[in-house]
């Protein structure tokens, strides 16, 4: 997303389905199934190809300043016991 090109994934890794979806930056596989595959290649062809706007909507789940506020914030509560 990053790039600004959608893609495709299948659901079951992490947060990573729920994301796609709800920033419409590709499409999920519910199934590996050839008709679910078809279907999912149907829908590719007419995915979001807004480069710009896909970067946008990325930043806001992938920036890497926030992710290593995020992780510093993590690690320090585990070392500190600070529960905020």
């Amino acid at each position: 997303m990053s790039m600004g090109i959608p893609f495709v994934t299948n659901r079951g890794w992490g947060d990573v389905a729920a994301i796609v979806r709800s920033e419409e930056g590709g499409l999920v596989v519910d199934a590996l199934t050839e008709d679910e595959f078809k279907r999912v290649s149907r829908m590719f062809l007419e995915a979001n190809k807004n480069p710009s706007l896909l970067r946008e909507r990325a930043t806001g789940h992938y920036d890497l300043c926030s992710g290593v506020d995020q992780y510093n914030e993590v690690y320090s509560r585990l070392i500190f016991g600070d529960n905020g």
